[in-house]
């Protein structure tokens, strides 16, 4: 009876090896699994797990490179980043931080070249996207400024908060009218809100009404409670053609009330 329970339960080199290759397996997996979670919070843990992973390189050396430690051992975190787009030269947050870096170290060329190749990438990297903004607005090219701000409206909701301010404010250059209401005209799902962004905060009253009013006449006028609160803005100030006129072109837009139903006696 003993010895059939044993050949039951023997353990043979065949079975140890099985056994050590699925904990191979296994081990492989909860690594994989810990550094997918960990890579964006934590990447130095995640690199601990999985000493390889690319995109947990890409991430701390993004990270780095906000701090002062990137000041400090600039050669370290540019290693990372590289070490990152080694294995995935898709990674747009490594190539952003050797841009920054450029920058920071005055190689404006150099910055700008990397950034161009973080967006050719990928257009979803909020940083990225307010870089290039910033230069194109350094650079007078509007239409450039805006590419680069579709793209970032389009592709990052948290960022809202920070480009409708920016865009509010240049706003305040007469120059943005026009190239605005272009962009504005095709109607993007975002467009209320940065409507709303201008009539509430820029600061150049006759340039939203002036907006306000091309996208009317182009036959894609702005909400009317959002107009309103330009029209008082336009009045208090004393410009009241251009007051008049938002009136006028709002009223117009305004949808027909619905028809009395016929009352049968």
């Amino acid at each position: 009876m003993r010895s059939s329970v044993k050949s039951r339960i023997s353990i043979t080199p065949s079975k140890i090896a099985i056994a050590l290759v699925l904990l191979g397996f296994l081990w492989i997996s909860i690594t994989s699994v810990i550094a997918g979670v960990t890579r964006k919070m934590r990447p130095d843990i995640a690199i601990q797990f999985r000493p390889a992973d690319a995109m947990a390189h890409a991430q701390l050396a993004s990270r780095l490179q906000l701090t002062d430690y990137a000041q400090d051992h600039p050669e370290t975190v540019r290693r990372i980043a590289l070490f990152a787009l080694a294995r995935d030269p898709t990674l747009a947050e490594a190539t952003r931080a050797l841009g920054l870096m450029s920058a920071q170290e005055g190689d404006m060329e150099a910055a700008s070249r990397l950034m161009r190749y973080a967006d050719g990438v990928t257009r979803r990297d909020l940083a990225t996207q307010l870089w290039l903004i910033e230069q194109k607005l350094r650079q007078g090219d509007i239409s450039g400024m805006l590419r680069h701000f579709e793209a970032a409206a389009s592709t990052s909701t948290s960022g809202t908060s920070v480009l409708f301010p920016l865009m509010a404010s240049a706003l305040d250059d007469p120059a943005m009218v026009e190239p605005l209401a272009a962009m504005l005209e095709k109607e993007p799902r975002w467009a209320p809100s940065l409507l709303r962004t201008f009539a509430d905060n820029t600061a150049s009253t006759e340039n939203v009404g002036t907006l306000f009013i091309e996208l009317a006449e182009r036959g894609h006028p702005v909400r009317a409670d959002i107009a309103a609160v330009v029209i008082e803005r336009l009045s208090k100030e004393g410009k009241t053609r251009q007051a008049t006129r938002l009136r006028q072109l709002t009223r117009e837009s305004a949808p027909p009330p619905p028809p009395t139903p016929d009352i049968i006696d």
